[in-house]
């Protein structure tokens, strides 16, 4: 996104505003991705590590292309602006699901990463795809829970705490909205 932002300040704000969202998005993904390596090399159960590390190289990779190669600034004056990053956030938790699910299932570290969709979320889009991310979110954890559930109590604790995180999400975009 180097190139997308350097240009913002002459810019109107709802540009400079997309420009930096998906800047922090896309630099948020590449933290997660070098964390998840770290995960993946000194924690994850050594018979899925090739797996694991093949989607944490692929996600870097993908998140690197869409900061540096995307056509960000006709992206966002398109009407494909909201539909590509909806679409970022379902593939968002698509990933954290899978991965999720070949490190265990709902007991996963990894699933603890479905709060940043929903935080994403509530910064950028209109309230009804913040629901529509919160409810993707949920049911990934879920349906992580058929893979391999851990304690029930960590079960509930763990979908409260996404609902809660949702719930704020959804006030922050009715928030934006009215503002």
């Amino acid at each position: 996104m180097a190139r997308g932002v350097a240009g913002a300040a002459r810019e109107d704000s709802e540009t400079r505003f997309w420009l930096r969202t998906v800047a922090v998005g896309g630099w948020v993904t590449l933290l997660m991705c070098i964390a998840g390596g770290v995960y993946v090399a000194g924690f994850a159960d050594a018979a899925n590590r090739l797996q694991l590390g093949g989607l944490v190289a692929l996600t870097a990779v993908l998140a690197a292309a869409a900061l540096w190669l995307m056509p960000w600034r006709r992206l966002i004056a398109s009407p494909w602006r909201e539909a590509a990053l909806l679409t970022w956030s379902a593939l968002t938790i698509g990933t954290i699901a899978v991965m999720s699910a070949l490190d265990g299932g709902a007991g996963s570290p990894v699933g603890l990463t479905l709060l940043l969709p929903a935080v994403f979320a509530s910064l950028a889009y209109a309230m009804r795809r913040v629901v529509l991310v919160g409810v993707l979110a949920e049911l990934a954890y879920l349906m992580l829970t058929l893979v391999g559930a851990p304690d029930p109590g960590y079960v509930v604790v763990f979908s409260s705490v996404l609902g809660g995180t949702i719930v704020m999400a959804v006030g922050q975009a009715g928030f934006h909205q009215e503002w």
